[in-house]
């Protein structure tokens, strides 16, 4: 049902007017715009982005953006000389040369044509300084500087990135030194957004070890991705931390704000390396002058030292080599005195040996005649006992061998012959081979057990038959009991 009084444009007319409405701020002049990327996303070579006004962290306007190829590739060059490469991303602050573009499918959007890079430096700038200056009125900019820094660290703890050239170029310089310094490094995140979290984590992990100082390092990079850096949450971390911290976060011309928190700051990671080697090869050209010192010190010494026993040394001698011939002497009246009574002693001792000699030669020939005449009684003994065992074994000889001969004799083995052909003649006849030969059969179950009764087998069953000639092997078909006669 229609509705009198009222009238319907299309969208495409809405479109129309809303042009005609717009057509002079479309016809402008290009104008900056201040905001912060949003969304950016690209395709095909063009740059699609929200312009994005916050208020109190809430957005109060936004505008659709758009940069195509031609005005990009000039944005970007723009940017890169003024070291911002990574500018056009989510969050960073920007301000675009833009005109306005109306479009009866997508609506109103701008259409950027240029940059201004000193606004995007202006804004980094302006928050690094509000930072600063935050932690400046708490105090907290020098507290890590008052913590003491042994003159030789050796036990260092690194928070950096392992893939970035900045890790590499510190552990390079610290492992070519060839001094004993030990690095406990904690890997971390050190641009994007997990940047905050990465770090924060890296410092816990290394405040547990038992570390001389702490180095926070990244290696250069555009003014956007060294912004990562200038983080409160990590300056305040940094400025409670219980070790010394030292930092190289690559800016060449400002100071970050963790360089402005942290106890030490350089310019490069190598420059840190260096400063660590430094020390060391200072305190070896110390610790060798001062050996050369010590040495002369010991040698200027010594000297009158020496001298002095030389002149003792020269003493002793001389009073060694008189001490050494009186006892020469000494020794040479002793050896002739020992000598002379040696000689007595042994004229002695030979005196006493002959007449020894003469009464064993004597005692020699007594016992010799006593030992022979006993030697004659013990074998006249000997023959006399001999002939009477002799005599005794002949006579029994004899009287065996009469025993033996006699009828009785004869008469038992004849007997014992006779009864062992009988027991013969028995075995013979009852060997089962003698009665397998007549026809008789010895059977056997599977297991070589002698079957006695048909009890014993079941139909079936395998059985071993053994003949005289040979063995049958066979099965029970049946089985039938022996009838009662």
């Amino acid at each position: 049902m229609a509705t009198e009084g009222r009238t319907f444009a299309s969208v495409s007319r809405v479109h129309s007017r809303l042009r005609k409405l717009l057509q002079p701020a479309l016809d402008a002049k290009p104008f900056w715009i201040r905001a912060e990327l949003s969304s950016v996303s690209g395709s095909g070579g063009r740059l699609y982005c929200d312009l994005v006004e916050l208020k109190d962290g809430r957005v109060v306007a936004k505008l659709r953006c758009t940069i195509w190829p031609r005005e990009l590739k000039l944005i970007r060059q723009r940017l890169a000389d003024a070291r911002l490469d990574d500018l056009l991303d989510d969050g960073n602050e920007v301000g675009l040369r833009c005109h306005i573009q109306y479009h009866d499918l997508y609506g109103m959007s701008v259409t950027a044509v240029d940059v201004d890079p000193a606004e995007s430096l202006g804004a980094l700038e302006r928050k690094r300084i509000e930072i600063v200056e935050r932690l400046r009125k708490e105090k907290l900019l020098e507290k890590n500087s008052r913590h003491s820094v042994p003159a030789l660290p050796r036990r260092i703890g690194l928070v950096a990135s392992r893939d970035t050239a900045g890790y590499k170029d510190f552990v390079t310089t610290i492992a070519a030194s060839g001094y004993a310094i030990t690095i406990f490094a904690a890997d971390a995140r050190v641009e994007g957004d997990s940047t905050e979290s990465s770090v924060l984590r890296a410092l816990g992990q290394l405040e547990k070890l038992d570390l001389d100082l702490v180095v926070l390092l990244r290696g250069g990079g555009s003014r956007v991705s060294l912004s990562y850096m200038d983080n409160e949450a990590i300056a305040r971390a940094i400025a409670d931390y219980k070790y010394p911290v030292w930092t190289a976060i690559g800016h060449e011309i400002d100071t970050s704000v963790l360089d402005a928190v942290a106890h030490t700051s350089f310019k490069t990671p190598t420059a840190v390396g260096e400063n660590l080697v430094t020390r060391y090869s200072q305190a070896d050209e110390k610790l060798q002058s001062a050996r050369r010192d010590l040495r002369r010190l010991v040698q200027l010494r010594l000297r009158p030292e020496r001298d002095r026993i030389d002149g003792s040394g020269e003493l002793l001698v001389s009073f060694t080599r008189r001490v050494l011939r009186e006892r020469k002497a000494e020794s040479q009246s002793h050896a002739h005195r020992f000598r002379l009574l040696v000689q007595k002693r042994l004229s002695t001792e030979d005196g006493r040996l002959r007449r020894s000699k003469m009464e064993l030669e004597s005692l020699a020939r007594q016992c010799s005649s006593v030992a022979f005449r006993a030697l004659l009684e013990h074998r006249k003994s000997l023959n006399k006992t001999v002939g009477r065992a002799l005599a005794s074994r002949v006579d029994t000889k004899d009287r065996l061998v009469e025993r033996l001969l006699s009828p009785v004799v004869f008469n038992r083995l004849r007997s014992e012959g006779q009864r062992t052909a009988a027991w013969k003649q028995i075995l013979r006849a009852a060997d089962p081979a003698r009665n397998l030969e007549r026809g008789y059969a010895l059977v056997y179950d599977s297991e070589g057990t002698l079957l006695r009764s048909i009890h014993s087998v079941a139909k079936g069953q395998a059985i071993r038959t053994e003949l005289a000639d040979g063995t049958v092997q066979s099965s029970v078909d049946s089985v039938m009991e022996k009838a009662d006669e």
